[in-house]
């Protein structure tokens, strides 16, 4: 473990980032590796999972590192929960303005106007139902490669990246968890 704290400092100085706290997860069947940060700049986290490091030579580790250190940069965990929570809110004030209208009217005509906002009422519902699954395995992927591309320039050591993709391919390929 001492190697992989020397990786993360020296990683994390080059980046201007402060230190995580780091950990391995022995036989973790439930991650590879992940980072989390809070809204306090000196408080992030990675975990590693022991099974993955020990499939992976140096310069891999380094790679998947710097990996995680880019979801910390780009503070993509904060993004992910913080993102949808203002999407929920911001529809909600559109669907209470659009309620309100409809409701404030009642004279039991139909106007243009009251189209408009049961128009508009349905179509945030809908949206947010039917959009959420879509738009957040995209917003998911975009996260992945941005940190991709993070770690690539932080350990400027693309055919380590290469390597450890293939070796994620393979592994994906044969269905295994590592």
């Amino acid at each position: 473990f001492p190697k992989l704290y020397s990786v993360i400092n020296e990683l994390t100085n080059e980046a201007g980032m402060r230190m995580p706290v780091a950990f391995l997860a022995g036989n973790s069947k439930m991650f590879n590796a992940f980072a989390s940060s809070t809204l306090a700049k000196s408080c992030s986290l990675i975990g590693l999972g022991e099974d993955l490091i020990k499939e992976l030579s140096d310069d891999e580790i380094k790679c998947l590192i710097a990996h995680e250190l880019g979801h910390i940069k780009k503070k993509h965990r904060l993004k992910k929960v913080f993102l949808p929570t203002l999407i929920i809110l911001a529809s909600l004030c559109v669907v209470g303005k659009c309620a309100f209208n409809l409701a404030k009217d009642g004279d039991g005509e139909s106007s243009g106007e009251d189209e408009r906002n049961a128009a508009t009422l349905i179509s945030v519902i809908v949206l947010n139902i039917i959009g959420h699954p879509f738009l957040n395995p995209l917003y998911s992927r975009h996260c992945e490669k941005e940190a991709d591309i993070f770690a690539a320039r932080l350990t400027k050591d693309p055919d380590s990246m290469i390597s450890l993709f293939r070796l994620f391919d393979e592994v994906d390929s044969r269905d295994m968890d590592i």
